[in-house]
């Protein structure tokens, strides 16, 4: 179902992501390198403020519940397509 008010949309955001041992400064650099970390999520865009996005993967339009809720900052997103 469309809905108006809340659009379907694919975000694409970068991921934080950690290393949880010791590793030299050569180790780091190719670490910074790394893309693997880019990802995309697809749900029904609920909020949309300054800092911070919210999608829902699931969504009850008749008693207006969402579930599976992401909180992505805006910071970390680089684009949000309507589909």
């Amino acid at each position: 179902m469309k809905s108006k008010k809340y659009p379907l949309v694919l975000v694409e955001w970068d991921d934080a992501c950690n290393m949880g041992t010791w590793h030299d400064e050569q180790e780091i650099d190719v670490w910074l390198k790394d893309n693997h970390f880019q990802c995309q999520s697809v749900g029904w865009l609920v909020r949309n403020t300054k800092n911070f996005v919210v999608i829902a993967a699931r969504v009850s339009w008749g008693d207006k519940q969402y579930g599976l809720l992401e909180k992505l900052p805006r910071k970390m997103i680089k684009k949000i397509k309507v589909l």
